[in-house]
């Protein structure tokens, strides 16, 4: 017995768009990566840790308002 395949139209728009689909999504995926190594890596983001990292600053000891 021969099984022959067929695509129509349809079935040909229908690989099309997810083989679309699929670049798109790798693109996104790489584009959020290159992003958050270059955040990582930038020098603002490097000054807020190094500032969140030596706490609060210190007061004159006065209580505040309230």
């Amino acid at each position: 017995m021969r099984t022959v395949a067929y695509l129509d139209a349809g079935s040909g728009s229908v690989i099309a768009s997810a083989i679309a689909a699929g670049f798109a999504g790798v693109a996104v995926v790489v584009k959020m990566g290159w992003r958050r190594t270059l955040g990582a890596l930038s020098p603002k983001r490097r000054r807020a840790t190094a500032r969140a990292a030596e706490g609060p600053p210190v007061g004159d000891g006065a209580p505040g308002p309230g």
